[in-house]
């Protein structure tokens, strides 16, 4: 099936949570997926979900958006994609690198939101991190994941990005 058929397919099967925010059968099969995982695999570990909610932990907790770009998805305008080869990662988070950079890193450029959710930041403050750029809210403090106010970009462009955005 071409991912035409399949955004077809997902529009209709898409209901509109808010203005612009999508939910489909498959975020909800990928989320109970993903969520029977972590129950057996990491009990006991605080899950914020998008669908199925929860509640945020102040220490080690699991970010869940079954289907990132659900709003491209549903309007099918991304095609399908492939994820990196299972031998080129092995883990994700801070305590071991999920992949290496051949040769340079990438460079990037500021990011600025505000309102994001937990899930729609976790996973981009901990690649931006790694990549040795620099994340925080607003006035360049740590509450960016909780808040979904964001500022990220490589030290220089984060730095400026503070300075402009900062409360006077």
């Amino acid at each position: 099936m071409d991912h035409r058929r399949a955004g077809e397919i997902a529009e209709r099967a898409a209901r509109e949570k808010g203005r612009g925010d999508y939910v489909t059968e498959t975020d909800l099969a990928a989320e109970r997926a993903v969520l029977d995982v972590l129950r057996a695999e990491a009990p006991g570990v605080a899950v914020l979900s998008e669908e199925a909610g929860g509640e945020r932990a102040g220490g080690l907790m699991w970010a869940v958006d079954p289907l990132d770009g659900t709003t491209n998805f549903v309007h099918a305008i991304c095609g399908p994609s492939r994820p990196p080869s299972a031998r080129s990662r092995t883990s994700a988070g801070r305590a071991r690198r999920p992949w290496t950079w051949p040769g340079p890193r990438p460079v990037f450029d500021g990011f600025f939101e505000l309102g994001l959710s937990t899930w729609d930041v976790a996973a981009g403050v901990l690649l931006i991190e790694e990549a040795g750029g620099l994340t925080s809210d607003w006035a360049g403090g740590d509450s960016h994941v909780a808040t979904g106010d964001i500022l990220a970009g490589n030290p220089a462009v984060h730095q400026e990005l503070v300075r402009v955005a900062a409360p006077a």
